[in-house]
């Protein structure tokens, strides 16, 4: 009985992808070392607005999103996103995206994909404030930020100091190791 609990649990996952949702979903994954960054937007449609969703990005209205509109909906995203490092905001640049048809998108099952990046400098011998606000709300206001940590980051005594201060921002201190 173990075993089948156990196997419910690991494949609870993998339905719940095409489960559709009632709400728009928005979340932005921020992995961090101390030589990169690298931010993997996630947004999942709903029901009742992935349609329109959908018509937004497609600004010719001919029911494709082609390289170009996908691209203008990144831009718009990354311009509205505030990766700051020690006071400086760093530039993000696009990796990649993946945006699903029209139909799946009505249904609320599609899953939005943007993936953006940048190079960094972070000494060890000093702490580092990072802090990452997201401020892009034509679908929805408001998003979930979660930071995970490259190995050069969690090496040492102490873990990163997690803020959330208020909406979609969260705040980071790294400390010298």
């Amino acid at each position: 009985m173990r075993h089948l609990f156990l196997l419910l649990m690991l494949a609870a996952p993998i339905g719940a992808a095409a489960h559709p949702h009632a709400d728009v979903q928005q979340q932005v994954l921020i992995s961090i070392g101390r030589t990169e960054a690298v931010l993997t937007y996630l947004v999942v449609p709903s029901t009742e607005d992935g349609g329109h969703m959908f018509d937004h990005m497609d600004t010719d209205g001919d029911g494709t999103l082609v390289a170009v509109e996908q691209n203008a909906f990144v831009s718009m995203l990354l311009d509205q996103t505030d990766l700051v490092i020690d006071g400086k905001r760093v530039n993000l640049e696009h990796n990649s995206v993946e945006i699903p048809e029209r139909s799946e998108m009505k249904l609320g099952t599609g899953l939005i994909t943007v993936t953006a990046s940048t190079p960094l400098v972070l000494g060890a011998e000093v702490e580092h404030r990072v802090s990452l606000d997201v401020r892009y709300d034509s679908f929805v206001d408001g998003w979930y930020l979660q930071p995970f940590y490259f190995s050069d980051i969690t090496e040492g005594d102490s873990l990163p100091v997690l803020n959330r201060p208020e909406g979609s921002t969260i705040e980071l201190l790294i400390p010298a190791q």
